[in-house]
């Protein structure tokens, strides 16, 4: 079995991409929100429907953006953990026989 090789760098980066994904969908939500907000459905019920599809809209992509957060910051909690581990490990390695 291979070992598991982990970069703390390239969590970073997995990071930062989920950053941008996060602003890129809240763009994109926000403009499909105002064009809906926007549309004339008349007196009618998808008329009086169409407001509190956006606010469930909104509560979504409210719930959305949080949970792009919380995946950014387990990846650099992921990172920080391993360099934390590789810390601890070079320290015990330098002091051979501690423990024993």
């Amino acid at each position: 079995m291979e070992p598991v090789v982990v970069r703390p760098s390239e969590l970073h980066v997995a990071a930062r991409r989920i950053d941008c994904q996060a602003v890129d969908f809240a763009e994109a939500h926000r403009s499909a929100l105002w064009r809906a907000s926007q549309a004339a459905l008349g007196s009618g019920l998808s008329g009086a429907a169409l407001p509190q599809m956006v606010g469930v809209w909104q509560t979504d992509a409210t719930g959305f953006g949080e949970r792009f957060t919380q995946h950014a910051d387990g990846h650099r909690a992921a990172a920080g953990a391993y360099l934390h581990t590789e810390s601890l490990s070079a320290r015990e390695l330098g002091n051979p026989g501690v423990g024993c």
